[in-house]
């Protein structure tokens, strides 16, 4: 089975709770996230190595 492929809108305490849970997963990537806050979308994908930052 492939992997499910995630993104998350929002970048902050509920997004990156998500992330996490996302992450202890083995079937789940993160291509995406997005946060209206330019800084905030910036540090969520080098956090957790998100490779598509989006602001809208």
């Amino acid at each position: 089975m492939s992997k499910m492929k995630a993104g998350i809108i929002g970048c902050g305490k509920r997004g990156r709770l998500h992330a996490q849970g996302y992450q202890a997963s083995d079937d789940v990537d993160i291509i995406a996230c997005a946060d209206p806050i330019e800084d905030s979308g910036n540090n969520f994908a080098e956090h957790f190595s998100v490779p598509k930052v989006y602001q809208d």
